[in-house]
């Protein structure tokens, strides 16, 4: 959720609702300064007026008729007339209502009668007397005398209006400010299979069509690089391989007149800088994902066993057929397990392949030294070599070339102390990202 705030969609939208929130306010304080606090003053006096006619009426009428003008003001105004004699010392008791209205009419009350006259509530109703020549005539009415109070209604319901329109238009606002960085952000993420991202619409605001513009001529420019390197290796691999191959035709045309063992040693040479060579393209080529085909795992792990001439591979394998990216699975696995034999210190090695939920999990766990958990990641960096190692042939990609490969098929690769010492090289490859 914090996160989710950070964005700058949200960020922006927070921004433009205060913003918007706080003109707002100030327009509605100056309607209510305006127009809302006029007509709350003029209803107030309308209705002091009418108490004032009221009373004045009332002293003015005989004894016979008074009854009569009581009963005829409750039915018209809802308005309940007590006279109570000026020293008769009972003073109505409540408490000062709040709100504006009844302020507005308490002032109204006191400049009509040119003296202080309290306005108060009892309960539900309201209760005030109004000095006569020589009673006091006490006013009641009820709540439901001034009826849903339209002004308080009027100004909740132009708040709640105000604040939905603002949230409303800062939502809007913001999306359409935000939508081409978003679009900017979804074009650039890095493609998973390796691929450059396409290039971006050079379009909306002069910032926004710098940056798009920018973009595209980084990614053009990466891509020519790439090209470049592409042309570059493939040109470096013919002119390395030829004088190679010529160098193992004239081997085996001197082979009769020179000693076995250098022989032996001159065609392992050759074979190892054809092995590097390889790997370094491996390396370098740039990475396509690849589809699935039916696979049969058991037949080819041992069959990458049996390259090495070793009898101590041991496999826990029960899957048959299975559907994977054939050329990507077979380069993994071989290079996980000439990286087992080569550094398992000729102790027996085990190949497991099972099914794990919805993931197919190779583990090939060797005896060898293992790798300190500081190091762990490190191996996965190109010619990056432990110390332990470097006594041994290769050039230190055979474990980056896996963690590629794995990140263009969507795979995992991790390894794991084993128990009682050792490594375990394993492998996931997630069953949905080969469907």
């Amino acid at each position: 959720m914090k996160l989710l705030f950070n964005s700058l969609y949200y960020r922006t939208a927070a921004r433009l609702f205060l913003g918007v929130l706080i003109i707002e306010i100030l327009l509605l304080g100056i309607s209510w300064l305006w127009m809302g606090k006029p007509m709350v003053q003029h209803s107030a006096m309308d209705f002091a007026k009418l108490i004032q006619n009221a009373a004045s009426t009332y002293q003015a009428m005989g004894l016979p008729e008074r009854a009569a003008f009581r009963e005829r003001l409750l039915q018209t105004h809802a308005l309940i007339l007590e006279p109570v004699a000026n020293n008769s010392g009972s003073k109505p008791v409540g408490d000062a209502p709040q709100l504006p209205y009844f302020r507005n009419l308490e002032d109204a009350l006191s400049r009509l009668a040119g003296q202080p006259v309290a306005l108060l509530r009892q309960g539900d109703a309201y209760v005030v007397d109004f000095p006569g020549r020589d009673t006091i005539l006490r006013f009641r009415f009820s709540h439901d005398r001034i009826g849903t109070e339209p002004g308080l209604a009027l100004t909740v319901m132009a708040i709640l209006a105000l604040l939905l329109a603002s949230l409303l238009a800062a939502l809007f606002l913001a999306k359409r400010m935000t939508r081409p960085i978003e679009l900017i952000a979804h074009r650039t993420e890095a493609p998973g299979n390796g691929d450059l991202p396409a290039p971006l619409p050079e379009e909306g605001p002069a910032e926004l069509r710098d940056i798009a513009r920018n973009f595209n001529q980084m990614t053009s420019q990466n891509r020519e690089l790439l090209d470049n390197r592409a042309t570059m290796l493939a040109g470096i691999s013919h002119d390395l391989r030829a004088p190679i191959t010529r160098a193992r035709m004239a081997l085996e045309l001197a082979r009769d007149n020179m000693d076995e063992s250098l022989a032996l040693r001159i065609e392992r040479a050759l074979l190892q800088m054809e092995a590097l060579i390889a790997q370094y393209l491996d390396f370098s080529a740039d990475g396509i994902k690849e589809g699935t085909s039916p696979l049969n795992v058991p037949t080819l792990l041992r069959e990458l066993a049996q390259t090495f001439k070793r009898s101590d591979i041991h496999f826990d394998v029960a899957e048959g057929i299975v559907y994977l990216p054939s050329r990507a699975f077979i380069r993994c696995a071989q290079n996980l397990l000439d990286n087992a034999v080569k550094h398992g210190v000729g102790a027996p090695v085990e190949v497991s392949f099972h099914k794990s939920a919805a993931t197919w999990v190779l583990e090939i766990a060797d005896r060898g030294p293992g790798i300190p958990d500081s190091q762990l990641d490190l191996v996965f960096q190109p010619f990056r070599r432990l110390d332990n190692a470097r006594t041994q042939p290769g050039s230190g990609l055979g474990l980056s070339i896996v963690h590629e490969i794995c990140r263009v098929q969507g795979w995992f690769v991790s390894l794991l102390p084993r128990p009682g010492g050792g490594l375990i090289a394993r492998l996931s490859l997630p069953i949905a990202a080969q469907d």
